[in-house]
């Protein structure tokens, strides 16, 4: 199974054409001139975003990065882009750019021009530009034309400098093991238990660093989730949130929730927990370098055995300690003997 990414770190992050997807986000918005799509941006995800519409001489032009307002709506209509079912968001341009990138990477037939996106959205930025500093409009279908076209050039220059290539994997990793983090980042694989008849859902999460050492792990039952998605949901966001209060600074997640990978995925088609899910994205920001993984259970059977005690052996009191729990020392020390 291909896993799903989400990348981000202060020196800018990157799409990359490998079959993970990373989101990321930094200081200025182009494309990069390095291999992949570099996307960045004035503004992070928060509850409230600038508004960086503009009226020169009575005529206004809008902020292009909110879709779905003004005339850059016009442009975004030419090159084809289709937009989610709930429709581009009129306040949040992370959640746009969040649809523009993970769509991207599906590369569904009918959506061939949203490679072309980061070059869409240079153009309107440079259209606002020549608006303001020399009253100078340009027409939707200039921008588009121009925007397509470098993008063309782009990828065929992409082509032609790196060959596709072919890895093989390590023939001493075991299938679906779990696998130790970079020198300078720790792994936090979060677990997620659901049972539909219950009242209690329990969650758990267990930090490694690179030599699959457990420095902290933590366990808790959740009350109130009307579904597993909200559960699975606010267990991601504990995690998230406890990484932030131990002062890590890069840190890979790790989690086998499907119900996870898709809210995060298309955050437009469970509405009513997209509040939730801007805080997760949110406060990941706050770190110098993050990805969420979803892998299978075997690679997370750690958090998830913690996380099932909740519901299986009524393990219902909240903690937080140091280390690992010593009933699962010896699978932890399985995981920390792999590659």
């Amino acid at each position: 199974m291909a896993s799903m990414s989400f990348a981000l770190n202060r020196f800018g992050a990157k799409t990359t054409l490998s079959p993970d997807f990373e989101h990321s986000s930094s200081q200025s918005f182009r494309p990069s001139t390095r291999v992949g799509l570099k996307i960045t941006s004035s503004s992070t995800a928060t509850e409230s975003e600038p508004d960086l519409s503009v009226t020169v001489n009575g005529l206004k032009m809008s902020n292009p990065f909110v879709i779905g307002s003004g005339p850059p709506v016009e442009a975004w209509r030419l090159a084809g882009i289709q937009p989610p079912p709930a429709g581009f968001s009129q306040t949040s341009v992370f959640l746009n750019l969040h649809f523009l990138v993970a769509a991207s990477k599906k590369q569904l037939s009918d959506h061939s021009n949203l490679k072309a996106f980061p070059w869409i959205l240079w153009s309107l930025w440079k259209e606002r530009n020549a608006l303001v500093f020399e009253r100078n409009r340009i027409t939707p279908h200039s921008t588009i034309a121009k925007a397509l076209e470098e993008t063309e050039i782009w990828y065929q220059l992409l082509c032609n400098d790196h060959p596709p290539h072919t890895t093989t994997a390590s023939p001493n990793a075991p299938h679906g093991a779990w696998k130790k983090p970079p020198a300078d980042v720790v792994k936090c694989n979060v677990g997620m238990a659901w049972e539909a008849s219950d009242y209690i859902s329990g969650s758990s999460w267990i930090v490694r660093d690179c030599q699959g050492k457990a420095l902290h792990h933590s366990r808790q039952a959740l009350l109130g989730s009307s579904s597993k998605m909200e559960s699975d949901l606010r267990s991601l966001l504990w995690a998230v949130q406890a990484m932030g209060d131990l002062r890590h600074k890069k840190v890979f997640f790790e989690a086998s929730s499907v119900e996870v990978r898709e809210s995060l995925l298309n955050p437009y088609r469970c509405p009513t927990l997209s509040s939730l899910i801007l805080k997760i994205l949110e406060l990941l920001y706050c770190f110098e370098k993050w990805t969420i993984f979803h892998v299978t259970d075997q690679k997370n059977k750690v958090a998830k055995t913690i996380a099932e005690s909740v519901i299986s052996g009524s393990r219902v009191q909240s903690y937080v300690a140091s280390g690992s729990p010593h009933w699962l020392h010896q699978m932890i020390l399985e995981d920390a003997r792999s590659v």
